[in-house]
């Protein structure tokens, strides 16, 4: 499980710009069943979870849920992913905020401390099937 207020989808659109790719600059737009690339993978991996991890500064009382998407490969023995967006927590002296960026990092097992910025892309099934 992703967390404990993991919500599930079972939609799948296909890419709108007919070119059979999608920049993802929002996590909210995958469904479970998308396929996408990113960082230096060229086979797409398949979403196969979609989950809200929930983050709180208590210093500002601010409370932020954001959301993570498990990734996997067909592969036997295909890594796991945990795609997330970059959190900005800006210091005391510009004015504590706590706000989802448009930037995402993903990360192997789920270890976000560890993960690295990423671009990911939404490809079709025609584009998946090359």
């Amino acid at each position: 499980m992703l967390s404990t207020n993991d919500s599930m989808s079972t939609t799948h659109p296909t890419p709108q710009n007919g070119s059979g790719k999608e920049r993802i600059t929002d996590l909210r737009d995958l469904d479970v069943g998308d396929r996408v690339v990113f960082a230096d993978y060229v086979e797409p991996r398949t979403v196969t979870e979609l989950g809200v991890r929930e983050l709180r500064d208590e210093r500002i009382d601010a409370t932020l849920e954001t959301p993570l998407v498990r990734v996997e490969g067909e592969r036997a023995g295909a890594k796991t992913h945990v795609l997330a967006h970059v959190i900005d927590r800006l210091a005391p002296s510009e004015g504590r905020i706590l706000e989802e960026t448009e930037q995402i990092i993903a990360a192997e097992d789920g270890r976000l401390e560890r993960g690295t910025h990423t671009d990911v892309v939404r490809v079709s099934e025609v584009m998946a099937d090359v």
